[in-house]
Protein backbone atom coordinates (compact mmCIF):
# COMPACT_ATOMS: atom_id res chain seq x y z
CA UNK A 1 0.00 0.00 0.00
CA UNK A 2 2.83 2.41 0.85
CA UNK A 3 4.59 1.72 -2.46
CA UNK A 4 1.29 2.17 -4.29
CA UNK A 5 0.64 5.49 -2.57
CA UNK A 6 4.12 6.71 -3.52
CA UNK A 7 3.60 5.70 -7.15
CA UNK A 8 0.17 7.37 -7.30
CA UNK A 9 1.54 10.55 -5.74
CA UNK A 10 4.26 10.65 -8.40
CA UNK A 11 1.73 10.06 -11.17
CA UNK A 12 -0.69 12.74 -9.99
CA UNK A 13 1.90 15.18 -8.56
CA UNK A 14 0.47 15.03 -5.06
CA UNK A 15 1.83 15.12 -1.52
CA UNK A 16 1.38 12.35 1.06
CA UNK A 17 0.45 13.03 4.68
CA UNK A 18 1.00 10.14 7.11
CA UNK A 19 1.23 9.83 10.90
CA UNK A 20 4.58 8.30 11.84
CA UNK A 21 6.17 7.52 15.22
CA UNK A 22 3.72 9.50 17.32
CA UNK A 23 4.04 7.07 20.23
CA UNK A 24 6.60 4.81 21.82
CA UNK A 25 4.26 1.87 21.12
CA UNK A 26 4.63 2.55 17.40
CA UNK A 27 8.41 2.55 17.76
CA UNK A 28 8.26 -0.84 19.50
CA UNK A 29 5.76 -2.23 16.99
CA UNK A 30 7.89 -1.24 14.01
CA UNK A 31 10.94 -3.08 15.31
CA UNK A 32 8.90 -6.19 16.13
CA UNK A 33 7.09 -6.32 12.79
CA UNK A 34 9.97 -5.44 10.47
CA UNK A 35 13.16 -5.89 12.49
CA UNK A 36 13.94 -2.23 11.80
CA UNK A 37 12.45 1.16 12.51
CA UNK A 38 9.29 2.23 10.70
CA UNK A 39 11.28 4.87 8.82
CA UNK A 40 13.87 2.31 7.71
CA UNK A 41 11.02 0.07 6.51
CA UNK A 42 9.42 2.93 4.57
CA UNK A 43 12.75 3.70 2.95
CA UNK A 44 13.26 0.06 2.00
CA UNK A 45 9.94 -0.02 0.09
CA UNK A 46 10.73 3.26 -1.72
CA UNK A 47 8.12 5.35 0.10
CA UNK A 48 10.21 8.28 1.33
CA UNK A 49 10.53 11.39 -0.84
CA UNK A 50 10.06 15.18 -0.67
CA UNK A 51 6.37 14.51 -1.31
CA UNK A 52 5.99 12.92 2.14
CA UNK A 53 5.02 14.71 5.34
CA UNK A 54 5.27 12.87 8.67
CA UNK A 55 2.81 14.05 11.30
CA UNK A 56 4.56 13.96 14.71
CA UNK A 57 7.87 12.14 14.16
CA UNK A 58 8.45 12.11 17.91
CA UNK A 59 10.28 8.80 18.25
CA UNK A 60 12.68 9.19 15.34
CA UNK A 61 16.12 7.71 16.03
CA UNK A 62 19.32 9.47 14.88
CA UNK A 63 19.37 7.12 11.89
CA UNK A 64 15.74 7.93 11.13
CA UNK A 65 16.50 11.65 11.27
CA UNK A 66 19.30 11.21 8.75
CA UNK A 67 16.97 9.29 6.40
CA UNK A 68 14.22 11.89 6.74
CA UNK A 69 16.70 14.66 5.96
CA UNK A 70 18.31 12.87 3.03
CA UNK A 71 14.98 11.95 1.43
CA UNK A 72 13.57 15.49 1.84
CA UNK A 73 10.68 14.41 4.10
CA UNK A 74 8.90 17.10 6.14
CA UNK A 75 7.98 16.55 9.80
CA UNK A 76 4.79 18.28 10.99
CA UNK A 77 5.11 19.24 14.66
CA UNK A 78 1.86 19.06 16.70
CA UNK A 79 2.79 20.24 20.21
CA UNK A 80 -0.71 20.64 21.64
CA UNK A 81 -1.76 17.13 20.61
CA UNK A 82 1.51 15.61 21.82
CA UNK A 83 1.04 17.18 25.25
CA UNK A 84 -2.62 16.22 25.54
CA UNK A 85 -2.02 12.57 24.64
CA UNK A 86 1.29 12.29 26.47
CA UNK A 87 2.97 11.05 23.29
CA UNK A 88 6.32 12.64 24.05
CA UNK A 89 8.29 15.70 23.01
CA UNK A 90 9.49 15.78 19.41
CA UNK A 91 13.19 16.66 19.11
CA UNK A 92 12.51 19.71 16.97
CA UNK A 93 15.76 21.54 17.82
CA UNK A 94 17.68 18.42 16.75
CA UNK A 95 15.65 18.06 13.55
CA UNK A 96 16.26 21.68 12.59
CA UNK A 97 19.96 21.43 13.41
CA UNK A 98 20.20 18.34 11.19
CA UNK A 99 18.56 20.19 8.28
CA UNK A 100 15.12 18.55 8.36
CA UNK A 101 12.21 20.69 7.15
CA UNK A 102 9.68 21.09 9.97
CA UNK A 103 6.12 22.37 9.66
CA UNK A 104 3.59 23.24 12.35
CA UNK A 105 0.18 21.60 12.87
CA UNK A 106 -2.66 21.00 15.29
CA UNK A 107 -3.52 17.31 14.70
CA UNK A 108 -7.22 16.41 14.74
CA UNK A 109 -9.89 17.88 16.99
CA UNK A 110 -10.11 14.71 19.10
CA UNK A 111 -6.38 14.89 19.81
CA UNK A 112 -6.30 18.60 20.54
CA UNK A 113 -9.78 19.94 21.42
CA UNK A 114 -9.04 22.95 19.26
CA UNK A 115 -7.58 23.79 15.86
CA UNK A 116 -6.10 27.15 16.80
CA UNK A 117 -2.75 27.55 15.05
CA UNK A 118 -1.89 30.46 17.34
CA UNK A 119 -1.96 28.02 20.27
CA UNK A 120 0.36 25.64 18.41
CA UNK A 121 2.62 28.55 17.55
CA UNK A 122 2.99 29.60 21.18
CA UNK A 123 3.61 26.06 22.43
CA UNK A 124 6.24 25.46 19.76
CA UNK A 125 8.02 28.62 20.88
CA UNK A 126 7.98 27.57 24.55
CA UNK A 127 7.95 23.82 25.10
CA UNK A 128 11.39 23.08 23.64
CA UNK A 129 13.04 24.98 26.44
CA UNK A 130 12.54 21.75 28.41
CA UNK A 131 15.41 20.13 26.49
CA UNK A 132 18.76 20.09 28.25
CA UNK A 133 20.53 22.05 25.52
CA UNK A 134 22.30 25.38 25.14
CA UNK A 135 19.66 28.10 25.35
CA UNK A 136 20.84 29.42 21.99
CA UNK A 137 19.35 26.25 20.48
CA UNK A 138 15.91 26.84 21.99
CA UNK A 139 13.07 27.68 19.67
CA UNK A 140 11.69 31.18 20.09
CA UNK A 141 9.11 33.33 18.38
CA UNK A 142 11.07 33.62 15.12
CA UNK A 143 11.83 29.89 14.84
CA UNK A 144 8.23 28.89 15.63
CA UNK A 145 6.98 31.39 13.04
CA UNK A 146 9.24 29.82 10.42
CA UNK A 147 7.68 26.40 11.14
CA UNK A 148 4.22 27.89 10.67
CA UNK A 149 5.05 29.60 7.37
CA UNK A 150 8.05 28.60 5.23
CA UNK A 151 8.22 25.18 6.90
CA UNK A 152 4.62 24.39 6.07
CA UNK A 153 4.76 25.25 2.37
CA UNK A 154 6.55 22.05 1.19
CA UNK A 155 4.25 19.94 3.38
CA UNK A 156 1.26 20.97 1.25
CA UNK A 157 3.13 20.73 -2.02
CA UNK A 158 3.71 24.39 -2.83
CA UNK A 159 7.11 25.48 -1.54
CA UNK A 160 7.33 28.19 -4.21
CA UNK A 161 3.84 29.60 -3.75
CA UNK A 162 3.23 29.64 -0.01
CA UNK A 163 5.00 30.55 3.20
CA UNK A 164 6.18 34.09 2.43
CA UNK A 165 4.88 37.44 1.19
CA UNK A 166 6.73 37.93 -2.08
CA UNK A 167 5.94 38.84 -5.68
CA UNK A 168 4.91 35.71 -7.57
CA UNK A 169 3.65 33.77 -4.55
CA UNK A 170 0.01 33.10 -3.79
CA UNK A 171 -2.08 35.88 -2.29
CA UNK A 172 -2.76 33.87 0.87
CA UNK A 173 -2.72 36.36 3.74
CA UNK A 174 -4.02 36.62 7.29
CA UNK A 175 -4.56 40.25 8.30
CA UNK A 176 -4.37 41.02 12.02
CA UNK A 177 -5.94 43.97 13.81
CA UNK A 178 -3.07 46.02 15.27
CA UNK A 179 -5.61 48.01 17.31
CA UNK A 180 -6.56 44.85 19.27
CA UNK A 181 -5.34 44.36 22.83
CA UNK A 182 -2.83 41.74 21.62
CA UNK A 183 -0.79 44.40 19.81
CA UNK A 184 -1.38 47.29 22.18
CA UNK A 185 1.12 48.79 22.75
CA UNK A 186 2.98 47.62 19.65
CA UNK A 187 6.64 46.97 20.45
CA UNK A 188 7.76 43.61 18.99
CA UNK A 189 5.14 42.48 16.43
CA UNK A 190 6.60 39.01 15.82
CA UNK A 191 6.99 38.21 19.50
CA UNK A 192 3.51 39.51 20.27
CA UNK A 193 2.07 37.47 17.39
CA UNK A 194 3.79 34.22 18.38
CA UNK A 195 3.40 34.45 22.15
CA UNK A 196 0.32 36.57 22.75
CA UNK A 197 -1.99 36.50 19.76
CA UNK A 198 -5.23 34.54 19.39
CA UNK A 199 -7.77 34.15 16.62
CA UNK A 200 -9.57 37.15 18.13
CA UNK A 201 -6.90 39.35 16.51
CA UNK A 202 -7.72 38.08 13.01
CA UNK A 203 -9.51 40.75 11.01
CA UNK A 204 -9.50 39.29 7.49
CA UNK A 205 -8.17 36.33 5.49
CA UNK A 206 -7.29 36.15 1.80
CA UNK A 207 -6.95 32.78 0.04
CA UNK A 208 -5.69 32.97 -3.53
CA UNK A 209 -6.63 36.64 -3.59
CA UNK A 210 -10.25 35.99 -2.54
CA UNK A 211 -11.67 37.15 0.78
CA UNK A 212 -12.61 34.19 3.01
CA UNK A 213 -12.91 36.27 6.17
CA UNK A 214 -13.64 39.99 5.99
CA UNK A 215 -13.90 42.25 9.02
CA UNK A 216 -14.15 39.19 11.24
CA UNK A 217 -17.00 37.57 9.30
CA UNK A 218 -16.70 34.35 7.27
CA UNK A 219 -17.51 34.94 3.59
CA UNK A 220 -19.48 32.60 1.30
CA UNK A 221 -20.66 30.33 4.12
CA UNK A 222 -23.68 30.65 6.38
CA UNK A 223 -21.70 30.21 9.60
CA UNK A 224 -24.79 30.26 11.83
CA UNK A 225 -26.41 27.48 9.77
CA UNK A 226 -23.24 25.34 9.87
CA UNK A 227 -23.04 25.71 13.66
CA UNK A 228 -26.72 24.85 14.03
CA UNK A 229 -26.23 21.66 11.98
CA UNK A 230 -23.17 20.80 14.05
CA UNK A 231 -25.14 21.12 17.29
CA UNK A 232 -27.87 18.83 15.94
CA UNK A 233 -25.36 16.25 14.69
CA UNK A 234 -23.47 16.48 17.96
CA UNK A 235 -26.53 15.50 19.97
CA UNK A 236 -27.01 12.46 17.75
CA UNK A 237 -23.38 11.37 18.19
CA UNK A 238 -23.47 11.96 21.96
CA UNK A 239 -26.45 9.63 22.15
CA UNK A 240 -24.21 6.76 21.05
CA UNK A 241 -21.46 7.45 23.60
CA UNK A 242 -22.54 4.88 26.19
CA UNK A 243 -22.18 1.99 23.76
CA UNK A 244 -18.81 3.24 22.53
CA UNK A 245 -17.42 3.73 26.02
CA UNK A 246 -18.52 0.25 27.05
CA UNK A 247 -16.64 -1.22 24.09
CA UNK A 248 -13.65 0.92 24.99
CA UNK A 249 -13.56 -0.51 28.50
CA UNK A 250 -13.33 -4.03 27.06
CA UNK A 251 -10.33 -3.04 24.96
CA UNK A 252 -8.57 -1.02 27.65
CA UNK A 253 -6.88 -3.81 29.64
CA UNK A 254 -4.81 -5.31 26.77
CA UNK A 255 -4.09 -1.85 25.39
CA UNK A 256 -2.77 -0.68 28.76
CA UNK A 257 -0.65 -3.82 29.10
CA UNK A 258 0.92 -3.13 25.73
CA UNK A 259 1.48 0.51 26.62
CA UNK A 260 3.24 -0.41 29.87
CA UNK A 261 5.38 -2.96 28.06
CA UNK A 262 6.36 -0.36 25.47
CA UNK A 263 7.21 2.09 28.26
CA UNK A 264 9.81 -0.35 29.56
CA UNK A 265 11.26 -1.15 26.12
CA UNK A 266 14.41 0.53 24.84
CA UNK A 267 13.75 2.05 21.41
CA UNK A 268 17.06 3.84 21.01
CA UNK A 269 15.84 7.32 21.99
CA UNK A 270 13.95 8.90 24.90
CA UNK A 271 11.31 11.53 24.29
CA UNK A 272 9.78 11.74 27.77
CA UNK A 273 11.09 13.35 30.94
CA UNK A 274 12.25 10.98 33.67
CA UNK A 275 11.00 11.48 37.22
Amino acid sequence: MLAGCAALADELDLVIHIHVLETRMQAVSGRRMYGKTLVEHMDAVGFLSPRVCFAHGIWLTPGDIALVRDRGVTVAHNPASNLKLGSGLAAIPRLLAEGVNVALGTDGMSSNDGLDMFASLKLAALVHKLWGIDYEQWLGAREAWQLATIGGAPAVGDAAGLGAIEVGRRADLVLLDLDSHVFTPLNDPLRQLALGSTTLAVDSVLVGGDWRVRDGRVQGVDEAQVLAEARETGREIAGRFDEAFELGKQLLAPLRAGWLEALATDVGVERKLAL
